[in-house]
């Protein structure tokens, strides 16, 4: 493999490609009268460096590749471990919390709070199950249920 094809590769696995092909639609529906070529070509050239970068790693070290390796190799081995490490885990966590937070207000929360307002004709539990689904109701489920 030479620097090109590492190139390309590393352009459809950073989702270039994808999202070229994927948010295409979406963005001539809601941005109506964009200049989506333009738009491109101004990303295509932010990224071009990025690309370029992982194309000289991955053509410098071919067979052990991946940001742990570049980093640990670069900067340190603690920092090759730690920063990934961490990195993912707070993502994670954080992707999850609020996933959880949305699952339990949506799904959980509120079709009870609503049931039980219908049935007993109680608009107090169906004002809090309308306020459960608003974003500020889901944000409170989420520190409550993290």
């Amino acid at each position: 493999m030479n620097a090109f094809d590492v190139a390309w590769w590393g352009i459809a696995g950073t989702g270039g490609l994808y999202l070229l092909f994927y948010f295409m639609p979406y963005a001539q529906y809601y941005l109506p009268g964009s200049n989506l070529a333009l738009s491109i070509a101004l990303c295509l050239l932010v990224m071009l460096p990025l690309y370029a970068l992982y194309a000289s790693l991955a053509s410098a070290m071919p067979r052990a590749g991946g940001d742990y390796v570049y980093q640990s190799r670069i900067l340190h081995p603690a920092i090759g471990f730690a920063f990934p490490f961490s990195w993912f885990t707070v993502v994670w966590v954080c992707v999850f919390v609020a996933f959880g937070g949305y699952v339990v207000a949506a799904l959980g929360l509120t079709p009870i709070f609503l049931l039980l307002g219908s049935l007993y004709s109680n608009s107090q539990m169906v004002a809090l199950a309308s306020y459960l689904q608003s974003s500020s109701g889901t944000f409170l489920v989420s520190v409550v249920v993290a």
